[in-house]
């Protein structure tokens, strides 16, 4: 009987790497298989399912289990089909049963974590994937798990490490290299975001900055993109072994926005596109700032903080190029950025025409109330 794994493979995980995806361009979490065979009713679900029939692979699981409730591996499988058709309650039962019959399933165990992280609860999904590592060190889902819980609890290089780990046991593990290259787009950010608040608040700096020659300004951008050269790297990657997927579109449209701003070290004073404030005519103004959502997760965690975004105002009145420097936790820095794309304004003018601006948008979570928490006024920077 041929292994279900191979056409099952990357059905679980990319769902959880960027909660700022459409739904309709989210993958499911990646559904291990077991390595033994596996019966024919079971494996005949598998391949219904494969080919979009998932109702009547979950009414064959269903009848599976009822037939036989010590199969492990049906009770595994009918827990990843119905994960994969939103019912989360019953995957879960379904592959604690699973567990419960053999506590040392890894696979099993590897689909409750990515349910937990579902919930956003970090700390269970951290536990699972831990108890996975214990016994199977070489489990490359469970360290992109873990490294996923480490990137949403904003400790990037951390996560760097457990996306590496991954993908030294799967080079090609796709959710591994979009792990790889969001923990090293967060880190740009963070190394951009300490250089742009030195500029807020020492005007000599600012000063040195607009002296600085050619040569010395091509230097300093070159230091400060160093960790997005990584990151397109794994988005070329990904892209190459996703050509056709339903999220390839966000991620080609995410990849340009890194090499925009990796172009800019070899950009040409002479014909520049994009200005700083300082050296427009008329800086944009906002006619129009969207609220952004604010997550059930941040109200109950009782968020505060502020997430900081850089962007370009573009001359055709567009928001373009968004990266984020600061995030903030609980699905706030994702609702932010859908937010900063809402944003209308009058384009910067420069001799009398429209120019594009570098903009910082910041965007902050203060407590009004111990119950609630609203936004502030956005602040944009030039």
């Amino acid at each position: 009987m041929s292994n279900p794994r191979a056409a099952v493979v990357c059905l679980f995980v990319l769902s959880f790497i960027c909660p700022c995806l459409p739904v309709e361009s989210q993958a499911k979490p990646h559904a291990q298989s077991p390595q033994e065979s596996i019966s024919e009713e079971t494996a005949r679900a598998v391949k219904l399912y494969q080919r979009g029939d998932a109702q009547t692979a979950i009414h064959i699981l269903r009848d599976a289990v009822k037939q036989d409730k010590d199969d492990a591996v049906a009770w595994y499988y009918l827990g990843v089909v119905l994960s994969n058709n939103n019912n989360a309650n019953e995957a879960r039962q379904a592959f604690e049963k699973a567990l419960k019959l053999r506590p040392g399933f890894a696979a099993a165990r590897v689909g409750l974590a990515n349910l937990w992280l579902g919930a956003d609860k970090l700390s269970d999904a951290m536990h699972e994937a831990g108890l996975v590592l214990a016994s199977e060190a070489r489990n490359a889902e469970a360290h992109y798990i873990i490294g996923l819980v480490l990137l949403r609890q904003l400790d990037f290089s951390k996560a760097l490490e457990k996306a590496d780990a991954a993908l030294q046991i799967n080079p090609d593990f796709s959710p591994a290299l979009l792990l790889k290259a969001e923990a090293f787009t967060y880190i740009y950010g963070q190394v951009s975001y300490e250089a742009a608040q030195a500029l807020t608040h020492n005007k000599t700096l600012l000063e040195e900055l607009k002296k600085m020659s050619p040569e010395a300004r091509s230097q300093r951008r070159q230091k400060l993109v160093a960790p997005l050269l990584p990151a397109v790297e794994s988005l070329e990657r990904y892209l190459t072994l996703n050509a056709n997927s339903s999220d390839s579109v966000y991620w080609r449209d995410r990849l340009e926005t890194l090499r925009f701003y990796i172009d800019l070290v070899d950009e040409d004073d002479s014909n520049r596109s994009v200005f700083h404030g300082y050296e427009t005519t008329t800086s944009a103004r906002i006619s129009f700032r969207p609220k952004a959502e604010i997550t059930e997760a941040a109200r109950q965690g009782k968020l505060h903080g502020k997430v900081v975004m850089k962007a370009v105002f573009a001359a055709d009145g567009t928001v373009k190029h968004i990266i984020v420097l600061h995030p903030l936790k609980y699905g706030m820095t994702e609702q932010s950025v859908i937010a900063a794309r809402g944003i209308k304004f009058t384009p910067a003018t420069k001799d009398g025409r429209p120019v594009s601006q570098y903009i910082l948008i910041s965007m902050g979570l203060v407590p009004r109330k111990l119950a609630a928490l609203d936004w502030m006024s956005e602040q944009v920077h030039p």
